[in-house]
């Protein structure tokens, strides 16, 4: 298995920061947000932005193995469903561009009183025509364990209906276990076949009922069983740290918290960072990312 982590964590690093920092604290490689706030990377980025980019990282010795991107499917407007096919495709041909094989994607919100199966039969129809882009590419596509797909046995029935390889889950481990109440086997018997890559992160539940996100090895989500049921699998994809650090500037720095992550994960996983010189590789997936 490999490390990585979200630029979600490191908002105020620079580009050049964060391809540096990746190779010198001991990651396998970067997922990169690509929102519209401009932090870190734009669907937009010139060829010669992204020439940069990709050159940057080689030079670090570190690599992009993903791309963040915030398209959904579940929306019923059909220009909507239009306008993010388009940005999807474009997230596959950036995700290209800059050697990932990997991207992450949302399903969204299914609006009040629609039904489930009515949705997951619309945002199929659409995430399907990027299918062949996406295998053209190379590049995979997960869709996130997030809002109303937080029970990846409903994404287990979208991807049945999406019927293609390059197709599949972002497991974000922390939100299945703690919006769904299912424990992590029911949860990775779901994800199992699909499993793209995963978002680590933990937290502790409060008397009010709410969770709050501490460095991984501390909390109450059980990490370990997650490691394992990856290992069952021979898994030899990205363990990726979802640090809110953005949405949550109370929690601590990257410079803190990035190498105690990989201190306590690679305990787990044992190994040593690599994947940048091993070049484009991945395995088989509350805050708006």
């Amino acid at each position: 298995m490999k490390l990585g982590f979200t630029t979600l964590g490191c908002p105020d690093w620079t580009l050049a920061q964060v391809a540096e920092n990746a190779a010198k604290m001991g990651f396998d490689g970067v997922e990169l947000r690509t929102h519209p706030d401009g932090n870190h990377f734009s669907l937009t980025a010139s060829a010669q932005e992204r020439k940069d980019a990709r050159a940057l990282f080689e030079k670090a010795g570190s690599r992009v193995f993903s791309i963040m991107a915030y398209t959904k499917f579940a929306v019923p407007d059909e220009a909507e469903r239009a306008k993010n096919v388009a940005d999807l495709k474009a997230a596959i041909q950036l995700a290209s561009d800059l050697g990932a094989d990997r991207i992450r994607s949302f399903v969204g919100k299914i609006a009040a009183g629609e039904d489930r199966a009515v949705v997951i039969e619309r945002a199929a129809k659409a995430i399907a025509e990027c299918a062949k882009d996406a295998e053209k590419a190379g590049v995979h596509i997960g869709f996130e364990t997030h809002d109303d797909w937080c029970d990846a046995a409903n994404l287990k029935l979208l991807m049945e209906k999406i019927g293609s390889p390059s197709f599949g889950v972002v497991w974000d481990f922390f939100n299945a276990y703690t919006a769904t109440g299912q424990t992590i086997a029911q949860t990775f018997e779901a994800v199992k076949p699909y499993v793209k890559y995963c978002h680590a992160k933990d937290g502790v539940k409060g008397a009010d009922g709410k969770w709050n996100y501490v460095l991984p090895g501390t909390g109450h989500v059980p990490i370990k069983e997650v490691v394992a049921c990856l290992k069952s699998i021979k898994f030899d994809g990205f363990l990726s740290f979802e640090h809110e650090k953005k949405w949550h500037p109370e929690l601590p720095p990257p410079e803190e918290a990035f190498p105690k992550y990989v201190e306590y994960m690679r305990g787990l996983i044992g190994g040593t960072a690599g994947g940048a010189k091993k070049g484009r590789k991945g395995g088989g997936k509350k805050k708006k990312g």
